[in-house]
């Protein structure tokens, strides 16, 4: 489960739509502790989840091959109680990965997330990419410290 406000539902409980299951987590220990089945209120509609899945498996295979040691999700955001066509919702992308090689004094993390507006009635689907700005962003950082600290975010 990625721990992201998208799929945040209350203080330390986290979405994660790919299994349907609700983690709790502890902040301070950095650990799950406790799993519990999504109620069918924090899921999205049959609708959504179509769509919602059909997104998910394109980019776990996108994820595999680029960041195969990387995690993703696709969250519901706007829209989720959406039953039939003619309606809007919004999907949102968030993958993360990173490569820890302390051994080697340096790490290094990617960060990104995608909005997808699906306006339904017109059967357009709206995928802004600008860089840190609008519908996209990224977030990169690599951290080096054999003869020094150098972080870069």
């Amino acid at each position: 489960v990625l721990v992201t406000s998208y799929g945040e539902l209350q203080d330390n409980e986290y979405l994660d739509p790919k299994t349907a299951q609700v983690a709790i987590v502890d902040h301070v220990k950095q650990a799950c502790t406790k799993v519990r089945p999504a109620t069918d209120e924090e899921l999205p509609s049959a609708y959504v989840e179509e769509y919602r899945c059909a997104l998910e498996a394109e980019i776990l295979k996108y994820v595999a091959e680029a960041y195969p040691k990387g995690s993703s999700s696709v969250y519901c955001t706007n829209g989720k109680d959406v039953e039939e066509p003619g309606s809007d919702f919004d999907l949102v992308v968030v993958i993360a990965a990173a490569r820890l090689s302390p051994q080697n004094f340096c790490n290094g993390s990617w960060r990104t997330i995608w909005n997808i507006e699906f306006k339904d009635d017109i059967q357009k689907l709206e995928l802004n990419g600008k860089l840190l700005v609008g519908s996209f962003s990224s977030q990169v950082g690599a951290h080096y410290f054999e003869e020094g600290n150098v972080q870069l975010d």
